[in-house]
This record gives structure tokens, C-alpha cells and sequence, in this order.
């Protein structure tokens, strides 16, 4: 079936009439979006600040203790401490945190690769429980 520009004419008529015939429908079809942006577009922020964020850090070298802070400085995560990566997990499931970074424990004379930091975000709703594993290695 191809593309009839004749029927497609008319039925632009006809839609042209009928909503020319009851303004109200044309307000209606005008308005209440308009409205909708204007209200509801200054109140849905979709930037996260303050996550919660659980840490263990089995490295507590400078290098670590760097990356903790650059984490706290900014105004999205709040963190905290814990001693072993089962008790942040329980934290995350008491839903007292959201994210957990792990900092790996590494003897001298190797120094912290940020790219064996492990972290685990963790989506939940009343419908899903997912985590997110960020392990990246070189």
C-alpha cells in the first residue's frame, strides 16, 4: 500500500474542521502541554547529589586516601567507611548506601593502579535489585 497524498489532503481537511469547529479541544490540545512543561519542568531535576557511597580501602596509602578525596570533594557522593567488603555489601542491601568502592590492598613496591579500583552501583526499586560492576584492567 503506497502513500495516498490525495486521501492524506482530505483527511487533513476533514481534522482541520472539526477541531476549527470546537475551540475548546484546540485549547485543550495547546494548553494543557504547555502547562505540564511550565509546571512540572522546574520541579524534575534528574542531577544526583549526595550518594551515599560506602568505602573499603585495604590499600590506606596516599595514593587511595587521594582518591577517597576526590570523591568527597565533590558534592555528589557522601562517603563513609567500612573494614571488609561483606559489611559495605550488607550496607548496601540495608539500603543505607547506594555505591561501593573497593580499593585493592597492594604490598610496595607496586603503587594504587586506578584501574583496579572495583565499584558497585546499585540501582533499586520496589521491582528490581541490580548491581553494576566496574572492574577495569589494563
Amino acid at each position: 500500500m503506497s502513500f495516498n497524498y490525495r486521501r492524506f489532503n482530505a483527511i487533513l481537511q476533514k481534522e482541520t474542521k472539526h477541531i476549527l469547529r470546537d475551540p475548546f479541544t484546540l485549547m485543550l490540545a495547546l494548553f494543557v502541554p504547555l502547562m505540564i512543561v511550565l509546571i512540572l519542568g522546574n520541579s524534575i531535576e534528574f542531577n544526583l547529589k549526595e550518594i551515599s557511597t560506602v568505602v573499603v580501602d585495604h590499600d590506606h596509602t596516599k595514593e587511595s586516601t587521594e582518591l577517597i578525596h576526590t570523591f568527597n570533594s565533590s558534592n555528589y557522593f557522601k562517603t563513609y567507611f567500612k573494614d571488609s567488603p561483606d559489611e559495605a555489601f550488607r550496607e548496601i542491601l540495608r539500603e543505607n548506601a547506594r555505591m561501593k568502592i573497593g580499593v585493592p590492598f597492594l604490598k610496595l613496591p607496586f603503587r594504587l593502579n586506578l584501574n583496579s579500583v572495583k565499584m558497585i552501583a546499585v540501582f533499586n526499586n520496589l521491582l528490581r535489585f541490580r548491581s553494576v560492576e566496574v572492574d577495569r584492567k589494563v
